[in-house]
């Protein structure tokens, strides 16, 4: 049979994912099938060449159990176990600051890391953490990222904003407030959907955490109107484009409406639907108690999405990259996993949603968390930047999950100190 060069590729591109696939199985050592054999089987693989994704997966026929406890930190549900490994997470952080202070800058990864340290130092009243994070926004001049209407450049906003209602300090918000007033009166074109063409709107649900809530936090600073005007019209866009009302799940982009994985499933990914549910309580966190515009879509959606999020948690306390094919990727991924169970601890806070139906799922989140913390504070299972579902590694970090995590900590110690 005749081969033609790009086929010779795609093969040998998909030989290349099963070697280290194999490898990657082998060193995070699968334990056993769940349940369904005994702990000393071993559970059979089965490759596929995933088509959505353009090389193989590891498809395990029944999702398999992967050893994340690590020594140092125990799940246990009081506040001081909550602030001995939260601490012990920042103070990574910090660490790992000094070795290489260009790691962290004013994109998006970075951005949602300063969320949690925000979070974190705001739950423990700490002067030290505040300084230090101070001390690493003041190096960017309180400025935004360069490409004015990227939703991604306009996350680290949201901390600025935030430490702009802490200290008053008119420097940590007037560049924040030119860019976003420069794009309300400069409205991007009318293309939402990135297969027709360039967008600068809100065109993958990513967007929905980095940049709505920071014209939510300026309407609640100004007491202007323009600014939640202007996000509740290109929300809305998103979520015409991009929400499937049958699972109450966020496609990513419009590239992923209609693709389907290897088993004939659609595609919705963990972390980007983490972005959408966590991108909703910080609406909901800026948006006045009393609003009856715009804060009753927000709350309905909200719940809607959590019921079905809660649904989706696997028993070990994680949710997979691939929410509705957890067989696809079996391996625990920390960030979908932390933005969801920052996203319901939050709602159980506010009373948004009933404790009795999701606190089990928040404890299971947490403990699940918590196993993937090395004594050194290092967050690990962390797929990398991406845009779909994927392998995840033991060691792999992010600043994101880091950030994720702190922001899980904070919401725990507001439940603990108001249930104690």
């Amino acid at each position: 049979m005749y081969l033609t060069k790009k086929r010779k590729a795609k093969i040998y591109k998909g030989l290349i994912s099963l070697f280290y696939l194999s490898i990657f199985i082998i060193q995070n050592e699968v334990l056993a099938l769940e349940i369904s054999i005994p702990h000393t089987a071993s559970p059979t693989s089965i490759m596929t060449l995933d088509p959505y994704l353009g090389h193989a997966s590891a498809k395990i026929c029944t999702v398999a159990s992967y050893h994340t406890h690590a020594a140092g930190f125990e799940p246990t549900w009081n506040k001081d176990s909550v602030t001995k490994v939260a601490n012990a997470v920042f103070d990574w952080q910090i660490k790992s600051y000094q070795k290489n202070e260009r790691s962290l800058d004013q994109g998006w990864v970075s951005g949602v890391l300063y969320n949690g340290l925000f979070d974190w130092a705001e739950s423990t009243n700490s002067k030290f953490y505040f300084d230090f994070l101070n001390k690493i926004l003041a190096r960017f001049y309180w400025q935004v990222g360069n490409r004015m209407y990227h939703a991604d450049d306009l996350c680290v906003a949201q901390v600025y904003l935030d430490m702009y209602l802490k200290k008053e300090k008119k420097e940590m918000m007037t560049p924040a407030k030119a860019r976003i007033d420069w794009i309300i009166a400069n409205p991007p074109s009318n293309n939402i959907d990135i297969t027709k063409g360039k967008s600068e709107r809100w065109w993958w649900c990513d967007a929905l955490y980095m940049g709505p809530s920071v014209f939510a936090r300026l309407g609640k600073i100004t007491g202007e109107t323009k600014y939640l005007t202007f996000a509740h019209h290109e929300f809305l866009a998103a979520y015409h484009h991009l929400y499937d009302r049958d699972e109450h799940l966020f496609f990513r982009d419009g590239r992923y409406l209609r693709t389907k994985d290897a088993d004939g499933t659609k595609v919705f990914w963990s972390r980007g639907n983490g972005w959408v549910l966590a991108g909703l309580v910080e609406m909901l966190k800026n948006l006045p108690e009393q609003d009856k515009k715009y804060r009753p879509f927000y709350e309905k959606l909200f719940l809607e999405m959590s019921a079905k999020i809660a649904s989706l948690q696997h028993r070990d306390g994680y949710w997979r990259s691939s929410l509705l094919n957890k067989d696809i990727y079996p391996m625990p991924e920390t960030s979908g996993t932390s933005l969801f169970t920052y996203a319901l601890m939050y709602g159980i806070n506010q009373g948004i949603l009933p404790a009795d139906t999701y606190l089990p799922v928040v404890q299971r989140g947490w403990k699940a968390l918590v196993n993937a913390v090395d004594p050194t504070g290092r967050v690990g299972w962390t797929q990398l930047v991406a845009e779909k579902p994927g392998v995840v590694e033991k060691e792999s970090t992010r600043g994101y999950s880091t950030g994720g995590f702190l922001m899980v900590a904070a919401e725990l110690n507001k439940y603990l100190a108001n249930t104690n």
